[in-house]
């Protein structure tokens, strides 16, 4: 019996690394190829296992798609949560939860590239990974939802404002300019913009949007 604890212990750090193995193989494919164009074979040649221990870990193509995601979405909601806890003030909490979108884009290009893949599996499988993945989606959301809320009880919020659909419409609208941004800086150096001051400009847009100009504690 005392013999049999390293032995398993090695057996799940072993399994551990594989799978890590396999993830990582996959991300990188996934983002020189796209989702939809790599295949479980080549996963599991570049990961050096076989494509039976490749499925002995995953589901499917879209299970390893979701326990990426779900690294990527982790870490969103990570950062997201400390960059609204450095805030006393609700709106300040949405636009640094703003800035926190726009550094995890910058520090971490390959999950956003993968997170919005637009042929990445769509919902409706029935995977654990793909529950967590929306649970942490979920709370992303409601990390912004109640910044919002916060400022419409300190008074630096409109109180007409609707904090769903708020952080909806923001959030998408960052996301869209990101991505435009960061795709193609010649074309915004083109034009006379940069990315930095088209963050800063849009964030602080969002921000009068949502001002309540009667707050004697903000002066944006």
């Amino acid at each position: 019996m005392v013999k049999a604890k390293p032995a398993n212990e090695r057996k799940v750090r072993k399994r551990a690394e594989r799978e890590d193995r396999i993830l990582k193989v996959a991300e990188q494919l996934f983002l020189a190829k796209g989702f939809a164009n790599t295949t479980i074979d080549e996963i599991a040649a570049k990961a050096d296992v076989s494509k039976g221990a490749v499925y002995l870990h995953y589901r499917t193509k879209d299970d390893i798609y979701f326990n990426i995601a779900e690294k990527a979405l982790g870490t969103m909601r990570d950062m997201f949560r400390q960059a609204a806890d450095r805030e006393e003030i609700g709106l300040e909490k949405f636009r640094a939860i703003g800035y926190s979108f726009y550094e995890f884009t910058k520090k971490y290009p390959e999950y956003s590239n993968i997170l919005y893949d637009t042929n990445s599996p769509k919902p409706g499988n029935i995977l654990a990974s793909e529950g967590r993945c929306k649970s942490l989606n979920e709370e992303i959301g409601r990390i912004m939802v109640m910044a919002i809320e916060s400022g419409m009880k300190d008074g630096s919020v409109r109180p007409d404002v609707d904090p769903v659909a708020a952080a909806f419409i923001i959030s998408s609208s960052l996301q869209g300019l990101l991505k435009a941004a960061l795709s193609n800086p010649e074309f915004v150096r083109a034009i006379g913009l940069e990315e930095k001051y088209l963050v800063d400009f849009s964030i602080d847009l969002y921000g009068r949007s949502l001002l309540n100009g009667t707050c004697p504690q903000m002066n944006l």
